[in-house]
């Protein structure tokens, strides 16, 4: 909420600049080790939705007068994941697996795709005077951070388990699983944020895509109401819950309303891909 940003502002701003949020200073690298590039990920797409956002009364969210202190943390943040995206690439490259994490590829590579300045350049951002200072899109890496990515995927579909979210996180969750991103989290988010302009990146990835479909097509799990039917015999006049649940949780379960919409989302986003390729290609062959 409105109320609540100025908050949140300052936990992204504390995370960036590597201080602890009581006083003291940590390294950057130290904060970056520790910290999930998915938080950052997330983080920065509440701050892009705050800084094009307006009240009721069409005041923006975030004053004129704070504008650029947003520039400064967007920058920090743009480094940081520009950073980790070559770190990474470097240790796939270097194949030093132990060090290697797919999904901080995956989400530094997010993070560098909404700071880059190509994004000020559109439009789609006013940070003031300070636009020029984010760093441009980079093409390469990015392409072979996706070529890196879809490689890693597993027969079944889905990618390994990878970092936990929160790895410093005092948190206790209900179930581990909970504690690590699922597969088509990563796989909507990839297709949401990077096909804007660059749909064609995935083209060659069609099949790595197909495959996950099926994944979601052949787990599709259920849940029986008790109110609604007979549990034993499973006869209803009722509803079925019927969905998905992450991999990563216990088997046995039912469908998991956060993994359902994830799964979704990229079923969404897989239907808009195929649509956008499809209409380049008539384009191109009648345009």
């Amino acid at each position: 909420t409105p109320k609540d940003m100025p908050v949140s502002f300052k936990k992204l701003e504390e995370w960036a600049s590597g201080e602890d949020g009581k006083g003291g200073e940590r390294k950057v690298a130290a904060a970056r080790k520790e910290q999930s590039l998915y938080l950052t990920y997330w983080c920065s797409q509440a701050l892009f939705e705050a800084l094009q956002g307006f009240d009721s009364e069409g005041r923006p969210y975030v004053p004129s007068d704070q504008l650029s202190e947003m520039s400064l943390l967007l920058e920090r943040v743009s480094a940081i994941a520009y950073d980790e995206l070559c770190r990474q690439l470097a240790f796939d490259y270097a194949g030093d697996n132990a060090r290697f994490e797919l999904v901080q590829l995956a989400y530094a590579l997010l993070v560098h795709f909404e700071t880059s300045g190509d994004l000020m350049k559109e439009g789609k951002m006013n940070l003031g005077s300070n636009d020029g200072r984010m760093p441009p899109l980079n093409m390469k890496l990015a392409e072979k951070a996706l070529n890196v990515i879809f490689n890693a995927q597993m027969h079944n579909g889905l990618w390994p388990q990878g970092t936990p979210i929160d790895p410093v996180g005092d948190k206790v969750r209900g179930d581990v699983g909970n504690s690590f991103v699922f597969s088509f989290d990563m796989l909507g988010s990839l297709l949401a944020t990077i096909s804007r302009g660059h749909v064609e990146l995935f083209r060659q990835y069609i099949p790595q895509i197909y495959t996950s479909l099926k994944w979601a097509e052949d787990n599709v799990v259920e849940s029986v109401l008790s109110g609604y039917c007979d549990v034993d015999t499973r006869v209803s006049s009722g509803t079925y819950l019927r969905g998905w649940r992450s991999n990563h949780l216990k088997e046995g379960g039912g469908p998991i309303m956060w993994c359902t919409a994830q799964v979704f989302l990229s079923l969404t986003q897989m239907r808009e891909l195929l649509g956008e390729l499809l209409n380049n290609d008539i384009l191109q062959e009648f345009g």
